[in-house]
């Protein structure tokens, strides 16, 4: 199964989301400084702006979890400040 998922397109980019998904802690369960040690510990492996990304779609996912499934009563990601945006190309 291993080798399969090395064929994706996406392999590198999911093997890097792990700091959250294999936490023992469920995401919607996660306090504001456990994202806050993840996104510190994610920026000294990659750019601002792909942090940037990786959080808005993890702030998608808990947003729906607290207004459509009503898992949650609070995105604790909107607390959470996001890296500085890199400036643009020329």
């Amino acid at each position: 199964m291993a080798s399969i998922r090395k064929l994706k397109s996406g392999y590198r980019a999911e093997i890097a989301r792990r700091g959250i998904r294999n936490s023992k802690v469920l995401p919607t369960k996660q306090e504001a400084k456990d994202f806050a040690k993840w996104r510190d510990k994610r920026l000294q492996k990659v750019a601002p702006a792909s942090v940037i990304r990786e959080m808005q779609l993890m702030s998608l996912v808990l947003t729906v979890a607290r207004r459509d499934l009503e898992l949650i009563s609070i995105n604790r990601l909107c607390d959470l400040r996001k890296p500085a945006k890199p400036q643009p190309r020329d």
